[in-house]
Order: structure tokens, then C-alpha cells, then sequence
């Protein structure tokens, strides 16, 4: 009987593991980029990383900052108006969200 052969990891068990958030397009491509290099998305990940110039990126960095800023003060803006309504105005607004579940 052959004893089976331990399989051994790219990396050490000490490795601590991270999680990433990203929207499900950035994934697709981040899982086809791995299929292609028969690599882990973690190792594509690093790739990535490592060959990324933050000079070219910086523009791209700067209007995503800026929309995530934009949304934050439009929502803030929002809740403001929300928080002033009367009790008969939510109660309005309640109805009309309601409507448009159907």
C-alpha cells in the first residue's frame, strides 16, 4: 500500500490570510486572469500589485476617492432632509417607496 504524499502549499501555514472586498465584475476578471496562469487569485493579486505603477495609477486613485466622496456628502445631504420630515411627511414618503415594490 503507498503512503499517500503530503501536498505542499505555496505558502507556510503562518501565513496570515486577508479578505478583500470587490465588486463582482473586478472578481470575474481577477478569476479569469488566475485560470489563465493557473494561479491563485491571491497570487494574481500580488502580481498586480507588484507591477503596478502608482505614478499612471494616481489619476485613476484620485476619481475614485472623489467619487466615493461625492456619494458620502449626497447621502449625508439626504438623511438631513429625511430627519426633517414630519410624521405625516414619512408616512407619505412610506406609501410612495410601497408602490413602487409592486
Amino acid at each position: 500500500m503507498k503512503r499517500k504524499e503530503e501536498v505542499s502549499l505555496t505558502t507556510p501555514k503562518e501565513t496570515k490570510r486577508f479578505t478583500v472586498v470587490i465588486n463582482p465584475e473586478a472578481q470575474v476578471r481577477l478569476s479569469e486572469f488566475a485560470k489563465q496562469g493557473k494561479l491563485s487569485q491571491g497570487q494574481v493579486s500580488e502580481v498586480l500589485i507588484e507591477r503596478a505603477d502608482v505614478d499612471n495609477l494616481a489619476t485613476a486613485f484620485k476619481a475614485r476617492r472623489q467619487d466615493k466622496v461625492k456619494v458620502r456628502a449626497t447621502k449625508k445631504v439626504l438623511c438631513g432632509a429625511l430627519e426633517k420630515l414630519t410624521p405625516a411627511q414619512r408616512k407619505l414618503l412610506e406609501q410612495f417607496h410601497e408602490n413602487d415594490k409592486l
